[in-house]
């Protein structure tokens, strides 16, 4: 997948690239642009393949931060992926993130670097 724009409509990947902005100040509009389609691949990275331990760069997660916080976009995403094939929420406060699609955010939140501690 060499282009991940289709993925999201123009008004959703418009939101979740001003958080990327608002998060960084000084980022050129073009750098988040970029940095929230490779958040895009890696949740498509991710539920291709599952079991594999992938965890994004830290520029990727930027992006991929503000995408998890665009609940419903997320979510849709995750959808598209084949994520959200059930509908059995996280619990409350989780917007309906269906469980598949809560367990690709939560794996990857929990993996650590090769010599890195803590949170």
């Amino acid at each position: 997948m060499s282009d991940a724009t289709g993925l999201l409509a123009d008004k959703e990947r418009a939101g979740v690239i001003r958080a990327v902005l608002s998060n960084n100040p000084g980022m050129e509009e073009d750098t988040a642009a970029r940095i929230v389609n490779e958040a895009i691949k890696f949740t498509a990275t991710c539920a291709k393949f599952p079991e594999a331990r992938l965890r994004p760069s830290r520029v990727v997660d930027e992006g991929w931060h503000a995408l998890i916080l665009h609940t419903r976009v997320y979510k849709d995403l995750c959808d598209k992926f084949g994520l959200g094939r059930t509908s059995t929420a996280l619990g409350r406060g989780r917007a309906g993130l269906s469980e598949p699609c809560g367990r690709v955010v939560v794996k990857a939140l929990k993996r650590k670097a090769p010599g890195e501690r803590g949170c």
